[in-house]
């Protein structure tokens, strides 16, 4: 746009940086529609929901925008008017105002988890994949953070490729879960892997604070989940140990809460597991307790799950000897326990995958599981969000279930469980 000032109908979410309740002060943040970079502006005066009049902001780019409450069909909104200020460079001025997408109403307690597929999508994919999430009515993402990439050498960190994510998922108004994990080579012993923790926590915490830091500067990132599946051997090598975890996460947690005390902090996920003889995982219920009796309790603002119930529908009663998401209220007693009744727990990753192997479904009772998962979760007051996985298959191999979590196919043709996913979060 140039020359005249545009005027646009917006979501709050999509100008205010933090959590909106009526009657709280609301600082307005403007995103530039291109890099999804916050604009600086100057606030004369705070604008308060509700408010009758305009209020106008200065912005780095030297365009004035104003601020009108107003309401759309989506809720509470706010008429933005940017004119940009005319420069005296040449006789024929040229000015461009940003430019901020309209918002539409979505589902604020449903995401999904894009992990590290993300972050090695090209812009046209990424770009295809948001705007798949945003049209489904998802309105959060899940992403990897990945300490072993970001900061491969010692206090060197490169931002760059999860800054592309952080960008382009701002720019289609979808919050963000960032997932801080990984160890790099030179935090961990010789000869292991990036699912080894690392030797010494604080350098995982002084990481997890960069990180908070970051985000805090170029805006993007709501809420941080402290490693992955921390009960299995597979994400926590050689072998899960919720005391070592807990030393982790409550100085990561110290670490963001420094940096960004705004931010919600997640305990990582658990996966579904039973307590192993060889010690190889622990179920979620064990190492929960396990996790407060070490103090753990102050260090988090929900609980991280995940209650894969593939083959059966998350909400099967006849399963619950063994279908993670009816073992749920395990972890809620867990936090009745020690009289954490107000920490939530958050679903970071729920789905079933399809293709050939053993352990897939059929694309119907996928679109079952993942619509079954939506509506069980509803019925409980103490879920706080639910990320199903994933947005898309990883790659073209059907006989491989890891790669097949997808509610669309590598070939970005939609599965039934796309179709069915958008249609419940529209009711």
């Amino acid at each position: 746009m140039s020359g005249r000032g545009a005027k646009l109908t917006v979501g709050i979410a999509a100008l205010v940086a933090g959590t909106v309740v009526a009657g709280a002060v609301l600082v307005p943040v403007l995103r530039d529609r291109t890099s999804g970079r916050a604009i600086e502006t100057s606030v004369p005066s705070a604008l308060s929901s509700p408010a009758t009049s305009e209020h106008v902001v200065t912005t780095s780019t030297a365009t004035t925008v104003a601020l009108t409450p107003a309401t759309n069909d989506a809720g509470t909104a706010i008429i933005v008017t940017a004119t940009p200020a005319a420069t005296a460079t040449s006789a024929t001025t040229a000015t461009t105002a940003t430019s901020i997408e309209p918002v539409t109403a979505g589902d604020d307690a449903v995401g999904i988890s894009l992990g590290h597929d993300a972050l090695e999508s090209s812009d046209t994919a990424l770009g295809r994949d948001l705007a798949s999430v945003y049209r489904s009515g998802a309105r959060w993402i899940r992403v990897d953070v990945d300490w072993s990439h970001i900061e491969a050498q010692r206090g060197a960190y490169d931002w760059t490729a999860t800054d592309r994510v952080v960008a382009a998922a701002t720019a289609k108004h979808l919050n963000i879960l960032g997932l801080i994990a990984y160890t790099p080579a030179w935090a961990r012993a010789d000869g292991t892997t990036d699912k080894h923790p690392p030797l010494d926590t604080a350098d995982f915490a002084r990481f997890a604070g960069a990180a908070a830091t970051h985000y805090l500067s170029v805006g993007g990132v709501n809420a941080w989940e402290v490693w992955n599946e921390p009960n299995l051997a597979r994400f926590w090598a050689p072998r899960p140990d919720a005391r070592a975890y807990s030393a982790l996460l409550v100085d990561a947690s110290l670490a963001i809460r420094h940096a960004s005390p705004s931010s919600t902090v997640i305990t990582g996920g658990l996966s579904p597991a039973v307590n192993a003889r060889d010690r190889s995982e622990i179920a979620p219920e064990r190492f929960l307790r396990t996790m407060l009796d070490a103090g753990a309790g102050d260090s988090f603002d929900a609980v991280g799950a995940h209650p894969y119930s593939y083959p059966a529908l998350p909400s099967d009663e006849t399963t619950s000897s063994w279908n993670s998401f009816q073992r749920l209220p395990l972890l809620r007693a867990q936090l009745t326990r020690v009289g954490m009744n107000d920490r939530p727990i958050w679903i970071t990753e729920i789905g079933a995958p399809t293709g050939t192997s053993r352990r897939a479904v059929d694309e119907e009772r996928q679109a079952e599981i993942v619509v079954d998962a939506i509506h069980a979760a509803r019925q409980l007051p103490w879920i706080g969000r639910v990320f199903v996985f994933n947005e898309r298959d990883s790659a073209p191999d059907p006989s491989d279930a890891e790669v097949n979590f997808g509610l669309r196919r590598f070939d970005d043709t939609p599965k039934l469980a796309w179709d069915a996913f958008a249609a419940a979060l529209k009711q």
